[in-house]
């Protein structure tokens, strides 16, 4: 059985660096039904099903990874694409939560974690997020505009809808209105010249009746695109 169970392994193996994914899965198939506690051999047979959107043995083959092993982080990874696809958000949310806690430098998880939180409207999970891709890329200049700007509309919803002596949403002790305002000042600190996130940082302060403070942004927005456009003549 052991040399049968090895034998299948290999082909499974051999399939899958030929790209016939589906061959592979069956050689896995019968390989694990003789011994299961093969880690390897149960990732490599999710990452095919991932391949051919066999998306239910996809989740069975990752979650029987993190049972053999509950620190691979890249697993709980997978396993929360899979639920996305499934449509499953907060099963991917809680899965993208445990990867972390295994490889909290991760920035591509975090990355993964944002877009799951503002979908299923968790704004300060998002918010934190943000701030550790942050500090996981120094040096990243690149701002997702449109996810900041949904943010910012949370907190006009946040100032509609609840006042400061209101408990905080999630139990964070930190108004969302707070965390944005720092997350803003934190992306502006390193890039400087997006005419777009000033006008969102401006709307930010509109919302909260900062008028000093909308002025100012929007002159800093005119003067970003101006310096665009004298760029642009100068090329």
């Amino acid at each position: 059985n052991h040399c049968f169970a090895r034998a299948q392994r290999s082909l499974a193996r051999f399939c899958f660096e030929k790209g016939q994914y589906a061959e592979s899965i069956a050689h896995y198939r019968l390989a694990l039904a003789i011994n299961p506690l093969f880690k390897g051999s149960w990732f490599t047979a999710g990452c095919a099903a991932m391949r051919i959107e066999d998306w239910d043995f996809a989740l069975q083959a990752f979650t029987r990874v993190v049972q053999i092993d509950p620190e691979d982080a890249e697993s709980w990874n997978n396993i929360a694409s899979v639920y996305i696809r499934l449509r499953k958000k907060n099963e991917a949310y809680l899965a993208l939560q445990e990867g972390l806690k295994h490889r909290y430098e991760n920035w591509k998880m975090w990355q993964n974690l944002l877009y799951v939180a503002v979908d299923l409207g968790r704004y300060q999970h998002a918010v934190h997020a943000i701030m550790q891709l942050l500090d996981l890329q120094p040096e990243s200049k690149d701002v997702d505009v449109e996810i900041v700007s949904i943010l910012v509309k949370a907190v006009s919803a946040e100032v509609a809808f609840s006042s400061d002596s209101d408990p905080a949403p999630l139990g964070t002790g930190t108004s969302l209105k707070k965390q944005v305002g720092e997350m803003l000042a934190r992306i502006t600190s390193r890039v400087t010249n997006n005419p777009d996130v000033w006008r969102i940082f401006a709307q930010y302060h509109r919302i909260l009746g900062n008028a000093e403070k909308v002025i100012e942004m929007e002159q800093k927005r005119s003067r970003t695109l101006q310096t665009g456009e004298w760029n642009r003549q100068k090329e």
